[in-house]
């Protein structure tokens, strides 16, 4: 589902300062996970002038990214966004919006930034100082907006003050989080931050509609492992006609075994030693990444591997004895794989329908279904598609001209 409703308010200052007034009001966006709607953000209000400096501020699954790519015209295409608006986004106005992503590539002797709208995670006391203006979010509800330098004020006067002398950006992302241990809490705020064991149970159910950064790169870690060992063999099993073809045809020749016993002679000589390799690799990978430590999960993703690898073996016989050339087979081999592989729902996500059939026939999808399946059931649709984490660092900056 996509679906906009434009929800930005722009006016220009005046004729000679074409600086824009960025106004948004009642901001809301949800995704559909497994046919019900979820809500990320619910009602986000604010403004920010020329010359000032506005930081979005949240623990992780907050909502920022959602809210600073809706502002800059990019909503995901998962979004379902709601809110006002007096002008539409057109070509003109998006010409004017300079969307700066975390790794993005800039000319050092250009500088732009009248109006600078950023993400930022944990910042310095120093750098917190210099905002102008700050939007706390907690669980896709705003917290605060106003002037940074009075944040701290504004909430010692509703009965939230820190017990201990703390950086008001540590205090401000503790109270998001719920963690009590240093924040008072006042019971209005309850119901819009993050209490950590809310949190706990989330994680240890890997369920959640925002995976943590463990979880996606555990996903990662899967898809890697389903990719090398889908690799591997079948560049091994490639050689193994053409380099006996002459042998293969002599013995043949006197009828000295039949073609269906030597295959099956030469496939179960070769499995002990191509299924040694990937246990020691399971064992010390498995165990590192902190994958679920039980005998049941670790034999089922193992079985997986095996399973994937002898996918693997067959495709790279089917190859080498279709050409019984080892360069063009070579060839042949690395544009299947390279195609199974960006087939196989990691990369990429959104695949045109008149292809998207390819991956039924890519043993890599199945084989990351399947270990996907064994360390989080249910999968959460979440980690299949395109998901924004934060990495404790600066996010991203959307600068209006």
């Amino acid at each position: 589902m996509y679906a906009i409703s434009f929800i930005i308010r722009k006016k220009f200052v005046s004729k000679s300062n074409k600086s824009l007034i960025d106004q948004f009001t009642e901001v809301k966006s949800k995704v559909v996970v497994k046919g019900s709607p979820r809500e990320i953000l619910s009602g986000i209000s604010g403004s920010v002038s020329p010359g000032e400096v506005l930081a979005l501020m949240g623990p992780s699954g907050s909502g920022k990214t959602t809210l600073l790519s809706i502002l800059g015209g990019r909503p995901a295409r998962a979004d379902h966004v709601e809110g006002n608006n007096d002008e539409p986004y057109c070509k003109s106005l998006k010409r004017r919006i300079g969307f700066v992503t975390q790794d993005d590539v800039l000319f050092t002797h250009l500088t732009d930034g009248k109006t600078v709208i950023t993400t930022i995670h944990q910042p310095s006391s120093r750098l917190f100082h210099k905002f102008d203006k700050l939007i706390l979010l907690g669980k896709g509800s705003l917290l605060y907006f106003g002037k940074a330098s009075e944040a701290m004020p504004y909430f010692q006067s509703i009965g939230c003050p820190p017990l201990i002398a703390m950086n008001p950006a540590e205090f401000l992302l503790d109270l998001a989080n719920g963690n009590t241990t240093d924040v008072s809490i006042p019971s209005e705020l309850d119901d819009k931050v993050h209490m950590e064991n809310h949190d706990s149970e989330n994680n240890n159910s890997k369920n959640d509609c925002r995976p943590s950064a463990q979880d996606v790169h555990e996903a990662g870690l899967l898809f890697f492992i389903a990719v090398f060992w889908g690799f591997f063999p079948v560049f091994t099993t490639i050689f193994t006609f053409p380099q006996e073809r002459a042998m293969l045809n002599k013995e043949r020749a006197v009828d000295m075994y039949k073609l269906s016993a030597y295959f099956l002679a030469r496939t179960t000589s070769d499995l002990p030693l191509d299924l040694f390799l990937p246990v020691i690799f399971m064992v010390i990978v498995y165990f590192m990444a902190g994958f679920k430590a039980t005998a049941t999960h670790f034999f089922l993703s193992m079985l997986t591997v095996f399973l994937s690898i002898i996918a693997a073996q067959g495709l790279g016989l089917v190859i080498g004895a279709s050409l019984l050339d080892i360069k063009k087979a070579t060839t042949l081999a690395s544009v299947t794989v390279m195609t199974f592989m960006l087939a196989g729902g990691f990369f990429v996500k959104r695949v045109p329908p008149f292809i998207s059939w390819l991956r039924y026939l890519s043993f890599n999808y199945h084989t990351y279904r399947l270990l996907l399946k064994i360390q989080y059931d249910p999968v959460p649709d979440i980690l299949t598609t395109t998901a924004h984490m934060d990495n404790g660092r600066l996010k991203s900056l959307l600068l209006l001209r």
